[in-house]
C-alpha cells in the first residue's frame, strides 16, 4: 500500500543510448512545477532540453531545447522568478523566465563545463567552471565579479553563506580549503 501517500511518476522522452539519462531535477519554489534535464538530446549532446512538468498533472508543460552540453544543474532565483542551467561544456549558463518560460539571458564567456551555482537570499548568482574561474552576477544577471580560483584547477561546488557575505567553493582537484 501506498499508506496515504500519493506518488507520480515524472517520465521524460527516453530514446536510444543515453538520451533521457537526467542528471539535474528542481521543483520551483512554490511547488507546481519540476524541471529536470541531462542528457536530453536526441543524438549529440549539443542539442539538448529542459523539460518542466507540472506536478499536480505530471504533464510536460513546456520543452526548451537547443542548450549546448549536457545539463549538469538546475537551480531557481529566490524570488522562483527565474531558473538558471548549466551544462557539461563551455556554454555557460542559460537563464529562463518562470513566465513563460522564455530565455531571459545567456551567461557566456566560459571556457570550461560548470558543475556548481547558487543565489544568495539577496539573489545575487555565483558560478564556478572548470575553466578556473569563479563569476558573481547582480540579480539582473550582470558581471559583477570575476576570480581566478585559488584552491584548485576544477572549481565545482558553491554556495553563499546565509547573509550573502561570503561564498565557499569545493573543488573536484583539490581538498577542501578556505579562499
Amino acid at each position: 500500500g501506498n499508506n496515504g501517500n500519493s506518488h507520480k511518476t515524472l517520465i521524460p522522452p527516453i530514446g536510444n543510448g543515453r538520451q533521457g539519462s537526467l542528471y539535474a531535477c528542481a521543483f520551483s519554489p512554490d511547488g507546481k512545477h519540476v524541471i529536470t534535464g541531462g542528457w536530453t538530446g536526441t543524438s549529440t549532446p549539443q542539442n539538448n532540453s529542459v523539460y518542466v512538468f507540472n506536478v499536480s498533472t505530471g504533464e510536460i508543460v513546456k520543452t526548451l531545447s537547443h542548450i549546448s552540453g549536457v545539463i549538469t544543474k538546475i537551480g531557481f532565483s529566490p524570488d522562483g522568478r527565474y531558473f538558471v542551467v548549466s551544462t557539461g561544456t563551455n556554454s555557460g549558463l542559460y537563464v529562463y523566465s518562470m513566465g513563460g518560460f522564455g530565455l531571459k539571458a545567456r551567461l557566456t564567456g566560459y571556457q570550461g563545463p560548470v558543475y556548481g551555482f547558487s543565489f544568495s537570499r539577496q539573489g545575487q548568482l555565483v558560478s564556478t567552471s572548470y575553466d578556473g574561474k569563479i563569476r558573481l552576477y547582480s540579480k539582473d544577471f550582470r558581471l559583477i565579479h570575476l576570480v581566478e580560483a585559488s584552491g584548485g584547477m576544477k572549481p565545482h561546488g558553491t554556495a553563499f553563506s546565509p547573509d550573502g557575505t561570503m561564498i565557499a567553493v569545493g573543488f573536484a582537484d583539490a581538498p577542501l580549503v578556505n579562499v
